[in-house]
């Protein structure tokens, strides 16, 4: 079972039923990437374009929006042993509440998307409905900010490209970001270009042989090749000795085993409990269920057996998945608490160990790997900088997913997203700031508006999730003034070439 999602479930259990979290809890104590997305920043106190500045540009990098969970596992698992403390009457009052609200979760889960426009294959993995207004606001809030880059022709004329990295969800969350687009620009409906999937700059963590290899074409030629390489290096060190170490340590916290004791004392009996520590329960993700949602959709899913519920910290683990699961889908959920579960003050130590793995599997990770966990970037970053010198006008939108956006951020160096550990260290929360939340909540998001001055001149400003951000400090001198969030094109590219 997942290692994040165990550290997510074992610290946060040590307290009482909690009230429905604030905005502000949950992006404190919601592990890793399952936070939904707010804007970072006020656009109102966005620093302004020089005089003579005008937007002819915009590049988008965006995560999908919030989703439900991607298979019937944990989730499932933890029912069936809800259901045996029940029928062993062990199960406490509120075990017995969280046995219903699973039953809720898997049924909200297996019609996901069901009846609602944009969503092609209902059911597990979709975008829920505030996962796809994310991207509606985004696309909005976009309009709004460059309106001159947006009105008359639209976009000076030139092409609004759509790209996405092949995943329904993040297809879907193209289609939910175009279609805000159109609906405040209706007349950009001509320069839309929908140019599909795009594996090698969006999907970049899982290309193979079978279906990346070219056969034949193009796809292995140039920095094609270059990242096909990168992509297969970066599995064998997520499956190698070197990051089984760091998460080995991880695992290894102490506090993890008496925490998990707390909270699951909590939901069974004492007898019930005490036999669950020792091994002698086991459940699993069996069995099957069946439920119809709206537009008459059917559908009848089948546990697979492979999440496995064998001790404590197990049933924890699958706790803590649909405790960071359940902020996503609250509208489908119709506003069941899963933080009664785990209250803040645990959950916050779940997310920081959930933060480590992240930083070791998906961010800077280790300075002796080399950058193995990011060079495979280095195809989009080099996309991106070389559409800033394109002549004609026009907007670049990509979908993706937090394994690519937390990458990218080190690839490109930003400041506090990309430095790296010695392995002689390990990840604290308390003496590091990278947090996988702050950096890659759903619909998270790179934004690089370019303007042009009537000389030709052309700057950019970078934004993350609608932060203004900084390139990485070598690049300082391509500023236009000391501290100003906006950069000379021509002198980033030289200093990325660099």
């Amino acid at each position: 079972m997942n290692r994040s999602a165990l550290a997510a479930a074992l610290l946060a259990c040590l307290g009482t039923a909690a009230a429905a979290p604030s905005s502000a809890t949950l992006r404190d104590t919601v592990g890793g990437t399952k936070l939904p997305y707010a804007p970072r920043q006020d656009p109102a106190t966005y620093e302004p374009a020089p005089a003579g500045f005008v937007p002819v540009q915009l590049q988008l990098v965006a995560r999908h929006g919030a989703r439900g969970l991607t298979g019937m596992k944990g989730e499932l698992a933890l029912l069936n042993l809800c259901r045996r403390a029940r029928d062993d009457r062990a199960l406490t009052p509120l075990g017995a509440r969280l046995q219903a609200d699973l039953e809720a979760l898997i049924r909200a889960n297996a019609v996901l998307g069901a009846g609602v426009d944009g969503v092609a294959k209902p059911g597990y993995g979709n975008l829920s409905l505030i996962g796809i207004d994310e991207h509606r606001g985004l696309a909005r809030r976009t309009v709004a900010r460059l309106p001159a880059l947006f009105d008359g022709a639209g976009a000076g004329g030139g092409a609004i490209v759509v790209e996405h990295s092949g995943v329904d969800r993040a297809r879907d969350s193209a289609a939910a970001y175009v279609k805000a687009l159109l609906q405040a620009r209706p007349a950009l409906a001509p320069q839309v270009q929908e140019a599909g999937a795009n594996r090698y700059t969006l999907y970049f963590h899982k290309l193979n042989a079978k279906t990346d290899s070219g056969a034949g074409g193009d796809a292995q030629q140039g920095w094609r090749a270059e990242v096909f390489r990168a992509s297969l290096a970066y599995q064998a060190y997520l499956a190698g000795p070197a990051l089984a170490a760091r998460l080995d340590v991880i695992e290894a916290d102490p506090r993890l085993q008496p925490a998990a004791h707390a909270v699951l004392g909590r939901l069974f009996r004492p007898a019930f409990l005490a036999r669950l520590e020792r091994g002698a329960i086991r459940t699993a993700n069996t069995g099957s269920v069946t439920f119809t949602g709206a537009g008459g959709f059917d559908t009848t899913l089948q546990g697979d057996g492979k999440a496995v519920i064998a001790n404590a910290v197990d049933a924890l683990q699958a706790l803590g998945e649909v405790h960071d699961i359940a902020p996503g889908l609250a509208r489908e959920l119709d506003g069941r608490d899963f933080g009664a579960y785990l209250p803040p003050q645990h959950a916050r130590l779940l997310a920081r160990l959930k933060d480590a793995e992240d930083f070791y599997e998906k961010g800077p990770g280790l300075r002796e790997q080399d950058g193995v966990t990011w060079r495979m970037a280095a195809g989009l970053v080099g996309e991106l900088l070389r559409e800033l010198d394109g002549d004609e006008p026009g907007v670049h939108l990509r979908f993706t997913h937090a394994e690519i956006m937390i990458p990218l951020a080190a690839a490109l160096g930003l400041p506090g997203k990309s430095e790296p550990l010695p392995q002689a260290a390990t990840y604290g929360a308390a003496a590091h700031r990278w947090r996988s939340a702050d950096l890659a909540p759903y619909s998270a998001n790179l934004q690089w508006d370019v303007y042009r001055h009537p000389d030709g001149r052309r700057i950019v400003r970078m934004l993350w999730n609608e932060a203004e951000t900084d390139f990485k400090p070598a690049c300082d001198g391509a500023r236009i003034a000391p501290a100003s969030h906006y950069y000379d094109v021509a002198s980033l590219r030289v200093c990325y070439a660099r």
